[in-house]
């Protein structure tokens, strides 16, 4: 029987692609307890990007600094005016986006809802996102499982052995750091994840590649889970 485990960090309201790994998989693992990646451009956990008319504009979740620096454990600095500043944002970005009035009270509550760390918040609204899209997926989290395994490969093969899995999804920037000899040591076969986002109408322009769900979900309503 073949088992298909998707694993990634969960990120902030992240793009389509995101959610079609979660789609292909029997079991999808937040990966909650390594470091967060922040300022680099590969780093999505506390941000996501929308279109504007200006252009693409970076959403960022502030967060405080902390003795650990695992996602599990980061804790959202809500001092800050970050929540209205991002409703501010995106009302002015997508008022004109044929499924806004549906969508935007969603978001809106997400995103006003009182969490202390960052990995709850953001589990949540992906989560609800993944309800809406209609995907049955079994969701868990690293921290849940009692996986110590510090090497990043045997990280990902007890993952996938604890969700009683034989194929674990990668994205294509895991070709950089697989170690495939080692996977197939453990009997998991490793099938790399190509999404390619079919285009849909956007503001401002020609299509941009890799925004926000939210870009989706508020150009698209109801049909995003069609491009997923």
């Amino acid at each position: 029987m073949k088992v298909s485990v998707g694993i990634q960090q969960p990120n902030y309201f992240p793009w389509l692609g995101y959610f079609h790994k979660i789609k292909l998989s029997d079991s999808f693992v937040f990966l909650d307890t390594v470091d967060i990646q922040t300022r680099t451009e590969s780093s999505f956990t506390n941000r996501t990007r929308i279109k504007t008319k200006q252009g693409t504009q970076w959403l960022t979740v502030p967060i405080k600094k902390g003795n650990s620096k695992k996602i599990k454990d980061v804790i959202i600095d809500n001092i800050q005016p970050w929540k209205q500043k991002h409703l501010n944002t995106l009302f002015h970005a997508y008022k004109k986006a044929p499924f806004f009035e549906d969508g935007y009270p969603v978001i809106q509550k997400l995103i006003l809802a009182d969490f202390e760390k960052l990995s709850d918040f953001n589990i949540a609204c992906i989560t609800y996102i993944c309800n809406y899209l209609h995907l049955q997926t079994k969701i868990n989290r690293a921290s849940e499982i009692s996986i110590d395994e510090t090497d990043k490969n045997l990280r990902l093969i007890s993952i996938c052995k604890s969700q009683g899995g034989n194929i674990y999804l990668s994205g294509e920037g895991g070709k950089k750091y697989n170690d495939m000899n080692l996977f197939a040591e453990h009997h998991i076969k490793v099938n790399y994840v190509d999404f390619s986002v079919t285009s849909y109408h956007q503001l401002y322009g020609e299509f941009i590649n890799g925004l926000s769900i939210i870009d989706a979900l508020f150009n698209c309503g109801n049909a995003t889970e069609q491009f997923v």
